[in-house]
């Protein structure tokens, strides 16, 4: 979600070697653009700079704790631009509850978010980052485990197949809580856990290094490892979603052209590696978002601060 990330310095290859395999893009994929934590004014922005790409989705983070007003201001800018949401929910304080009514409470307000947004909610997405101490106060995959298998049941109960139930989408981060690691200790704490969602969330960024790399520590590949281990393990073939992904255009040796070209990669693969990828959502619409955490995240928009199109947007345009 544009936060501070940790950097990678280790130079560590992998011990594992997972080729390429011919994979056609998924069908239907979810064309959404993913929004940084910003005004109602400024997402009515971003918003619209999506629907101009050709997005059918607008991906926004809620968090528990916030006034009710800013759900329905980018509810209803999706409405009148005909965009359908991805729904990310998490708490403002950043505490995953530890206890049962704890985790009833957070499932019944995602179940009383999305009744509030309407049918133009199409997907939820339980927590940002669980893995990623900014959005946690404790990384726990056991808590978090057992707040998705009780959002995930109380949601299907109230909406069935309408609402596609996403995992909170992982954050590159250093073992023990990397993407594959964390989601491992999910699966182990609760058998329950394996079938309580219909989309695993993964927020790949690997920059300064390439999303076609084979670093142990690199996002793309940790992705095809939870895909590959959860298979192997559990017997389910996980689907993924990308609800954020992208690169900078005007970071350390990153320029427009190094953010199209990467563009491109992210893309071969999506394509390519193994997962099947249901939504790859770039963050972010539109340069300059001050609360974007950090030094890349404000150059990580598909526009330049002006409004006008950087050459990664139409990389983006023909992929979707």
């Amino acid at each position: 979600m544009g936060w501070l990330r940790r950097k990678q310095t280790t130079t560590t290859t992998t011990t594992t070697t997972v080729s390429p395999t011919a994979n056609t893009p998924a069908p239907g994929r979810v064309k959404c653009i993913s929004a940084p934590a910003q005004s109602n004014a400024a997402h009515v922005t971003s918003a619209t700079l999506a629907k101009k790409l050709g997005a059918t989705h607008y991906r926004y983070a809620f968090e528990i704790g916030w006034g009710l007003e800013a759900l329905d201001s980018v509810v209803a800018t999706c409405k009148t631009l005909g965009l359908q949401m991805i729904l990310c929910v998490f708490r403002a304080d950043r505490i995953i509850p530890t206890d049962d009514a704890g985790r009833a409470t957070f499932a019944s307000t995602c179940r009383d978010l999305v009744a509030r947004a309407g049918p133009i909610v199409t997907h939820l997405e339980v927590w940002n980052e669980p893995n990623h101490k900014p959005f946690v106060t404790v990384q726990d995959p056991a808590a978090y485990a057992r707040l998705m298998i009780a959002t995930h049941a109380l949601i299907k109960t109230t909406f069935g197949s309408t609402v596609t139930t996403i995992t909170g989408g992982l954050s590159p981060e250093p073992s023990p809580y990397a993407p594959h690691e964390f989601f491992a200790a999910c699966c182990a704490t609760d058998p329950r856990f394996v079938t309580s969602f219909d989309l695993v969330g993964i927020h790949p960024y690997c920059f300064p290094h390439s999303p076609l790399g084979y670093e142990s520590w690199n996002a793309m590949f940790q992705s095809v490892l939870l895909w590959q281990a959860t298979g192997a393990k559990y017997g389910r073939t996980v689907e993924l979603a990308a609800t954020e992904y992208g690169a900078p255009s005007a970071w350390q040796t990153f320029t427009e052209a190094t953010q199209a070209q990467w563009f491109g990669d992210y893309w071969t693969a999506f394509a390519t590696r193994g997962p099947v990828w249901r939504i790859a959502s770039p963050y972010t619409a539109l340069d300059g978002n001050v609360g974007a955490g950090e030094s890349w995240g404000p150059s990580a928009g598909l526009y330049r601060y002006d409004q006008t199109e950087k050459p990664a947007a139409a990389v983006w345009r023909s992929q979707i």
